[in-house]
């Protein structure tokens, strides 16, 4: 998983969000490429719900490091 995402260029990453996000208030828990990593987590792993997606990322919640390293 970090190897893929690693394909994808941080900083474009940062500058699509500053130019495209909402504006309102800072996300609580997930940063926009947590967002993306958990979001292409559940696309390749095959989940059929959201629910799913949840219990799967809580089961790999050791793994996920790469998903939460600051800018």
């Amino acid at each position: 998983m970090g190897q893929l995402l690693q394909l994808i260029p941080r900083h474009v990453f940062d500058h699509l969000v500053d130019s495209h996000a909402w504006q309102g208030a800072k996300p609580r828990k997930f940063t926009y490429w947590s967002h993306l990593g958990a979001m292409l987590f559940g696309q390749w792993s095959g989940r059929k719900s959201l629910r799913d997606l949840v219990f799967s990322v809580n089961q790999q919640v050791r793994k996920c490091y790469i998903w939460a390293l600051p800018r």
